[in-house]
């Protein structure tokens, strides 16, 4: 038996595992037996072991083993590895291999005084490219092998020629000259591709280019002779702490580019519905029907604030001097002295670049620092230019052209008109940021924000002081008032306490009026500036994208094969994927109602009642009196509780609940709405976005008077009205989606007949809670229970747009995250939701499902699936569990009694 398992060599004297593909040492061949790889019992492994130690010519010491540096010929029974990477900074004596750059790079360092070459810096991507061939240089990719996978003689060894045969590589071997001579041509070659790419100019366009795009947007001839990687290197993120000076200054304006854009969409957050109306406004006569937001979750603003951030540090590098071809542009007297402030405070010391005024601690946030109102001023002087003879004038248009600039060249249709809409946006922000600023007494409005208080505390101005009275001709000696000094003393709303009165100068404009004059004056068409461009290049571009046919992500081959990008299925994989999910999640129904499926309460299809047209909260199909059911649902499974051992054995110990088996449950619960979720998701018709998904309600609520699952003829139909788009737009879309009926007896019996349960065992948990600490523990103990919930409604009501929708992106991944582990379980290419938007097989990808198959048809009786697999399924439901969870997050703002509406959610 020893001759199976082990050869033995000649040169150099060891043995070999077959299967393992490794040396042993004879000492621990018992031990290796015994491992993972082989588990053989200990007596047969000790009987192996006995016997090979009589074999003859095997080294027993490591150390006394010579080892070659190099081998004719592989060894067949070692594996090859063809990524081997040979040192050739000292090609006579070095015969170092490894598979690592990063540990090449160190044996560089520690043996040869070597270190990689790295620049970093403006112009960075030219001195890499030569950096790197430089590296390519110092090694040769080459074949090896080892002999052992650690400890002595575990280094790798070059093989010449892997797949000769002696005699024939002695005759091919090729001499030292000839290889120095074709790796001359090679590097020769290769540094000649490497120039060209880095000297490479843009051209300007000819005439036979049929690229509408580049012909509005006039790129190619602007940027004409400029090399590209020159115009990346320009709009190129700093490094962080630079030497440079002028990267110095780079570095304090990108991030304090970053700081004006979180405090402006701080402010428009707070603004009233009239000024971000008007601030949104792209045309005069316009009346927008939905008003400036900000983005769904803070930290975007991140992200959408790096275009103006590359615009910036652009014209900082072109501005200091350079030893680079850089595009021209001008700049306005008014651009010129904003950019000069701009740059002399970015070019001081850290630190020196002013502070903010002395302000209460709750009103830090919104203070600006004098670096900060500098670049303030300068990007709203970049929008406050008119053009004489062509756009090209503006040096915002000018950036903007060099942002069209890409990794891969120029951006088309599909990529710029989001970062033009990142542009527009963050300019509206910062015009309703120094509007506000520009407001005689802009603290008294910050202030009203902070309490968040809905009334002004200021001096109320009217529309007009010299509006007539009705009894003005009766001899009224009542002086007419001024805007600056009343004739009553003002008074709060709330209160009749005199405030001093504000003195506005005749020459400023109050807030709203600030916004709306900007807006007119040099953000909106017909204002022929560089907003009216870009304007322009976002809608050609929209035209474009949808006039033109977009490229095909999905194909056919053969008669039944689906290609979606770098996937391929066929259909019998989809429909294998999609039966065992459901075989996979009917065996979780069962434990959940402890009975299994062929027990379990019929559904009477054929005489299933419901009513659309009602809208009362709480009712859903459940309560049409027409239907009769066989079992009552609110009590089933608590009566079987009461009356069934088995049950009681599985939650009770000592006659009280066991937390330990409801939390179990609880996992249970979290595991079937993942499955039905992707169920929903894949055979629902055309895949609904995530945000659809989570919307899903199996009951009315108060705020939402109709549930989004109806009973239509026998089918389970689910009909959504929310959308990505919803708070933008404030439009709803209503789909309807059919599933099947295979599917749609697990929606019901989970809301007929699991959901009473959860529910009660929720309200019993968290009244085990005392009154006070309900808050503090609930997601330690009823993470989903309907009682706890209140207070986190509550909690999300209060900013429905800020928090809310944050919330709502987490429990967005969370769906995505779910649906991408459910299709991995059952396929070999793993996926998200993205996939299944662009077909109906994406989500099933190239899926096998024979472990889901046999899971299901292994089912055994609930008692017996529970006491065995609960710790298993136990990660994977916390695991998957997110897009419950994040759903819950989602909810909100509907209220305690619109929590328990959720279908995914709120997670037990």
């Amino acid at each position: 038996m020893e001759q199976q398992l082990f050869i033995k060599l000649s040169q150099p004297p060891v043995i070999i595992c077959r299967s393992c593909r490794h040396g042993v040492w004879l000492a621990e061949v018992e031990s290796h037996l015994r491992g993972k790889a082989h588990r053989l019992p200990q007596a047969t492994a000790k009987q192996i072991h006995q016997d090979v130690q009589s074999w003859e010519g095997v080294e027993h010491d490591p150390h006394a083993v010579q080892w070659p540096s190099r081998i004719t010929q592989s060894i067949p029974h070692l594996d090859e590895y063809p990524d081997g990477l040979l040192c050739q900074r000292d090609q006579a004596r070095c015969q170092f291999i490894t598979r690592s750059l990063d540990t090449l790079k160190r044996h560089w360092r520690e043996h040869h005084g070597w270190t990689a070459p790295y620049h970093g810096g403006r112009s960075r991507l030219q001195e890499q490219e030569q950096a790197q061939i430089t590296i390519q240089q110092g090694y040769q990719v080459v074949t090896c092998q080892r002999f052992f996978p650690s400890r002595k003689g575990s280094h790798y060894i070059w093989v010449p020629c892997p797949h000769q045969q002696p005699e024939e590589q002695a005759r091919t071997a090729p001499t030292a000259t000839s290889r120095a001579t074709v790796d001359a041509v090679i590097q020769a070659w290769e540094q000649v591709q490497a120039q060209a790419k880095a000297d490479q100019a843009i051209q300007a366009s000819q005439l036979t280019d049929a690229n509408p795009w580049l012909r509005m947007t006039r790129w190619a001839d602007y940027l004409q002779g400029i090399q590209a990687r020159d115009l990346l290197a320009s709009m190129a993120a700093p490094e962080e702490d630079p030497m440079d000076a002028t990267e110095q200054g780079v570095q304090v304006i990108w991030d304090t580019m970053e700081q004006v854009a979180r405090k402006s969409q701080r402010t428009v957050q707070h603004c009233g519905q009239a000024i971000r109306v008007e601030a949104v406004r792209s045309e005069k006569g316009q009346t927008p029907h939905r008003p400036l937001l900000a983005y769904i979750d803070e930290a975007v603003i991140k992200k959408h604030v790096q275009p103006w951030q590359q615009i910036l540090a652009f014209i900082a590098r072109t501005q200091a001097p350079h030893d680079w071809a850089s595009p021209r542009y001008g700049m306005t007297a008014r651009q010129r002295q904003k950019w000069r402030q701009l740059w002399q405070l970015a070019s001081q010391a850290p630190g020196s670049q002013g502070s903010q005024a002395a302000v209460p601690g709750d009103l830090e946030a919104w203070a600006m620092t004098a670096i900060e109102k500098a670049c303030l001023e300068f990007c709203i002087e970049l929008l406050n230019q008119r053009h004489r003879s062509h756009e090209y004038e503006s040096a915002l248009v000018c950036a903007m052209a060099v942002l069209g600039q890409g990794e891969a060249g120029w951006r088309d249709p599909e990529s710029y008109p989001p970062i033009l809409s990142r542009v527009i946006k963050v300019a509206r922000f910062m015009v309703v940021q120094k509007a506000l600023w520009m407001d005689p007494n802009p603290w008294q409005i910050i202030q009203t924000w902070a309490r968040k208080d809905q009334s002004a505390e200021w001096v109320l101005a009217s529309a007009d002081d010299q509006l007539g009275e009705i009894d003005e001709g009766y001899g009224s000696d009542d002086p007419p008032s001024t805007p600056g000094a009343p004739s009553s003393p003002p008074s709060s709303i709330h209160s009749d306490d005199p405030l001093p009165a504000v003195h506005i100068r005749p020459s400023r404009r109050p807030f709203q009026e600030q916004v709306t004059w900007m807006m007119h004056q040099f953000m909106i068409r017909g204002t022929h500036g560089p907003m009216e461009t870009l304007l322009d290049w976002r809608t050609y571009g929209l035209k474009v994208h949808y006039n033109h046919t977009a490229p095909g992500h999905v194909t056919w081959m053969g008669e039944d094969q689906l290609l979606y990008q770098q996937m391929a299925f066929t259909m019998g994989d989809f429909r294998g994927f999609i039966h065992g999910l459901v075989t996979a999640a009917r065996e979780i129904l069962g434990q959940l109602c402890m009975q299994d499926h062929a027990q379990m309460p019929p559904i009477p299809w054929t005489a299933l009642y419901d009513d659309p047209s009602q809208s009362q909260a709480g009712w859903n199909f459940l309560h049409d009196a027409r239907t009769q059911w066989p079992v009552d649902g609110t009590h089933w499974m608590i009566d079987r509780l009461r009356a069934e051992p088995a049950m009681q054995r599985h939650f009770l110990r000592g006659g009280r609940f066991h937390p330990g088996a409801i939390q179990q449950y609880w996992q249970r619960v979290a595991q079937f709405k993942e499955k039905l979720a992707v169920m929903v998701h894949v055979t629902a018709g055309q895949p609904a976005r995530a945000p659809e998904l989570l919307s899903i309600q199996h009951c009315n609520t108060a705020n939402s008077q109709q549930r989004n699952i109806y009973i239509e003829d026998g089918m389970v139909t689910f009909v959504t009205a929310y959308h990505k788009g919803f708070h933008a737009s404030n439009d709803v879309k209503i789909i309807h989606r059919y599933v099947p009926r295979e599917v749609g007896e697990l929606v019901v019996w989970y809301i007929w007949l699991v959901m009473p349960f959860v529910d009660q065992l929720a309200a019993w948990q968290a009244a085990q809670v005392p009154q006070g600490s309900q808050a503090a523990q609930g997601n330690q103990t009823a993470q989903g229970s309907r009682a706890t919930q209140g207070s986190q409604a509550a909690q999300g009501s209060q900013t429905a747009q800020g928090s809310q929708t944050a919330q709502g992106s987490q429990a967005t991944q969370g769906s995505r995250a779910t649906q991408g582990s459910q299709t991995a379980q059952g396929s070999q290419t793993a996926q998200g939701s993205q996939a299944a938007q662009g077909s109906h097989g994406a989500q099933g990808s190239q899926t096998t499902q024979g472990s889901q198959a046999a899971q299901g048809s292994q089912t055994a009786r609930w008692s017996q699936a529970a006491q065995g697999s609960h710790g298993a399924q136990g990660s994977q439901a916390a695991q998957g569990s997110q897009a419950a969870q994040g759903s819950r997050a989602a909810q909100g703002s509907h209220g305690a009694q619109g929590s328990q509406a959720w279908l995914w959610g709120p997670d037990p």
